[in-house]
């Protein structure tokens, strides 16, 4: 039966509210998660355990990410995501304490509850496909995923102004931008609790297959060929673009590369990632997910295959190849998050989502982790080899389970 009017004006407002919401959080969390690292050299002297916090960060996201979906399945979305950024808005205040103390143990318990926290962030893309009907999930999670985009531009522009006036009123200059990722987890928190309503699990859309009493538990639902490809996509996406943008600043800077360069590559690679969403969003529900998560991988390829043959001072080619990599990146993200969405138990998808989310967060860390070390032994150019030798592992989940490519659009599990 076809939605009531006044059903489909509210799941637009709830829409429109978790949009706000990721952008509001990002422009925190951007803040916070960029000054990072420099806060631990400045207070360790050294720029060995510079990536720890920021490792810290992305561990708290994987674990918050199977917790909070496991704790939305018995609570409901709406405590889920208001809880978690007030404790993100706490963690980024315990950040700024831990600036201004010197104190690197406690800066990275903050940076890891701040990840925590973040967490729902990621989950909010989910949220926002299951208020709309299934052939229209790959464009919500596209436009949740764009929300970014605020953040990845708001969250640098303001470390200047909030390092400063935090200098001007005695603390600690990188406390600013701490305090800043407080302000707008704690801004998101009293917005969501006053416009998130109804729940948005309570007008959830459930087509027919989805509304049948289902309780497998994930060891089962990854069994299927769908979620296999999903998450092959995802995980290997993720991996081999944090293995390779970790390193890419060190790899310019080191052939000679200003602050300029650095900072006009990067930004190719984060325009990538998401400025283009709503459109991955938009073919996903045209051609298939699976069909836009497998063209990602063949883009992700591209993208190492590019930036692995190029000098140091190569600009152009960089910022292609940095570009390709978040780009392919954003489909198989968007594209492998949306089948995850499909014919599934609310419970059943919760579960899944929030274990997929946690893995593919820990992938990241694992690559933040050995990206420095492979570059320091190898160097750049087998760093993007060992990148694109790991694309074998989608492209053999692809082959195996090719007959998903034949159903097109939206398809049902398996």
């Amino acid at each position: 039966m076809p939605d009531q009017p006044s059903t489909t004006r509210v799941r637009k407002k709830l829409t429109g509210v978790l949009f706000s919401g990721v952008g509001l959080t990002s422009t925190g969390f951007i803040a916070a998660i960029t000054v990072a690292g420099l806060a631990a050299q400045d207070i360790t002297g050294s720029s060995r355990l510079a990536g720890i916090p920021a490792a810290a960060s992305t561990i708290g996201t994987a674990l918050g990410s199977a917790i909070l979906a496991s704790a939305t399945a018995r609570s409901g979305r709406r405590p889920v995501l208001i809880g978690a950024y007030v404790v993100a808005g706490a963690a980024a205040v315990v950040g700024a304490i831990a600036v201004g103390s010197a104190s690197f143990t406690l800066l990275v318990a903050a940076m890891f509850a701040l990840g925590f926290g973040n967490s729902a962030s990621h989950l909010t893309r989910y949220a926002a496909a299951d208020l709309h009907q299934p052939n229209r999930r790959t464009a919500a999670i596209g436009w949740i995923v764009w929300a970014s985009t605020v953040g990845s531009v708001a969250g640098p522009n303001l470390l200047r102004v909030s390092a400063d006036t935090a200098d001007g009123a005695g603390l600690a200059p990188f406390s600013g931008p701490y305090l800043v990722a407080a302000v707008a987890f704690g801004a998101a928190s009293v917005f969501y609790l006053v416009f998130l309503r109804p729940d948005p699990l309570r007008v959830t859309v459930r087509t027919d297959e989805e509304t049948l009493e289902s309780s497998l538990p994930v060891a089962t639902l990854i069994q299927r060929p769908r979620v296999q490809v999903a998450i092959a996509s995802m995980i290997t996406s993720h991996f081999v673009m944090v293995l390779i943008m970790a390193m890419t600043p060190i790899f310019l800077r080191d052939g000679g590369a200003g602050l300029e360069i650095v900072g006009i590559v990067i930004s190719a690679h984060t325009l990538g990632m998401f400025a283009l969403s709503p459109i991955t969003g938009m073919l996903g529900d045209r051609f298939g997910r699976a069909q836009v998560a497998a063209a990602g991988m063949v883009i992700v390829l591209i993208s190492v295959a590019m930036a692995g043959a190029a000098p140091p001072d190569a600009t152009g080619v960089l910022i292609a190849a940095l570009f390709l990599l978040g780009l392919g990146w954003n489909w198989a993200f968007i594209g492998g998050s949306a089948i995850l969405t499909e014919g599934l138990a609310i419970d059943e998808r919760l579960r899944l989502q929030g274990a997929v989310d946690a893995a593919v967060w820990l992938s990241g860390a694992a690559a933040s982790l050995s990206s420095g070390v492979i570059l320091a032994l190898a160097g750049f150019a087998v760093l993007n080899a060992i990148g694109a030798a790991l694309l074998v592992i989608p492209t053999a989940v692809f082959v195996r389970h090719r007959a998903v490519f034949a159903g097109g659009r939206t398809a049902t599990l398996p």
